[in-house]
C-alpha cells in the first residue's frame, strides 16, 4: 500500500466513510477512481489531489509528496524515530562552539 491509500485510509477511517461516499465528495461518480491511488501508475490531476488535501485538511504538499514518491518520482524518505532525530539535533548543539 502506497502513501498516498495511507492517507486516504486514514481519512475514511477518521470520518467512518466510505470510498465511494469520498469519492463523491471529491466529484467523482464511483470510487473507481481509487485504483489509481492505492498504487500511482499515472498520477491523479492536481485538481483531485487540491480537492483530497483541503477535504482532508492534509498539507498539499504532503499529499503531492506521497503520490510522488508512490509513482517512484521521490526516493522514499528515510524514516527516523524522534529518539534517533532528538539525538542528531543534541549532538549538533553540543558540537556548536556558540553554544
Amino acid at each position: 500500500m502506497g502513501q498516498l491509500w495511507e492517507l486516504v485510509q486514514a481519512y475514511t477511517d477518521r470520518h467512518g466513510t466510505s470510498e465511494r461516499q469520498l469519492a463523491k465528495r471529491l466529484g467523482y461518480k464511483s470510487s473507481g477512481v481509487f485504483v489509481n491511488w492505492r498504487e500511482p501508475k499515472q498520477l491523479p490531476s492536481a485538481q483531485a489531489l487540491a480537492r483530497f488535501a483541503d477535504l482532508s485538511g492534509t498539507p498539499y504538499q504532503r499529499v503531492l509528496d506521497a503520490v510522488l514518491t508512490d509513482s517512484g518520482y521521490l526516493p522514499e524518505p528515510r524514516l527516523t524515530t524522534d529518539s534517533e532525530e532528538l539525538s542528531r539535533v543534541r549532538l549538533i548543539r553540543s558540537s556548536d562552539p556558540g553554544s
